[in-house]
């Protein structure tokens, strides 16, 4: 009988499907991919292709994971976690996996980054209730000035700030020491800071009129 020689295996480049992108933020994401077939050889690399181009004929970045074994759900951080985005922006993806025979892809998907946070950072009123002082707030010197009448004590005024951002320090009704000027720093969302000096002056004592009976 004739020797019949065993049918060569002809491997492929890996099947690989597309998930949606989890984790987002302003900045971050994580993506997810999964390799259901091997196409007969074990992926030698793996990763994901993104940017802001629908068709990602121009990319930001290809990651890169390394090797894979089998099949599976990305797992690699340096493939999967990315940074650097842009805050309220449409980004678009595709994972891919290579091995000898090929690299196959999974198909496009994107996914929005989360809206911008704002940047808004202000002193807008600055008060104090006792005595009723309102006080002057300069936006282009950042600076805030408070005259009070003669005889306060300046170290107990409590004052009431309105601002535009996410936090003050210190924070409003707390009675700072305003002998010598006092730095304000207000905090937008996105956390960027923008500092004030707050400054209380205090009236002079009015003027003793002396008179003089005329004989």
């Amino acid at each position: 009988s004739g020797w019949t020689p065993a049918a060569a295996t002809i491997n492929s480049a890996p099947t690989v499907t597309s998930s949606d992108a989890t984790s987002i933020t302003t900045t971050a994401a994580t993506l997810n991919g999964n390799i259901t077939s091997t196409g007969g050889a074990n992926a030698t690399q793996h990763g994901f292709a993104y940017g802001t181009d629908s068709n990602l004929s121009t990319v930001i970045a290809t990651t890169t994971g390394g090797a894979f074994t089998g099949t599976g759900a990305f797992t690699s951080a340096s493939a999967r976690n990315i940074s650097g985005l842009t805050c309220a922006t449409t980004y678009y993806l595709r994972p891919y996996a290579t091995n000898s025979a090929g690299t196959g892809y999974g198909t496009t998907i994107f996914f929005a980054t989360s809206a911008c946070l704002s940047s808004a950072k202000a002193i807008t009123a600055f008060n104090f209730a006792s005595p009723a002082v309102t006080g002057v707030v300069n936006e282009g010197a950042k600076t805030v000035a408070l005259t009070v009448p003669y005889g306060t004590t300046v170290t107990a005024l409590t004052p009431t700030i309105t601002i535009t951002g996410s936090l003050i320090s210190p924070v409003s009704d707390l009675a700072p020491n305003f002998t010598n000027p006092v730095t304000y720093t207000v905090t937008a969302a996105d956390s960027s800071p923008q500092a004030y000096i707050g400054t209380v002056t205090v009236a002079n004592a009015a003027p003793v009129l002396v008179t003089s009976d005329s004989t």
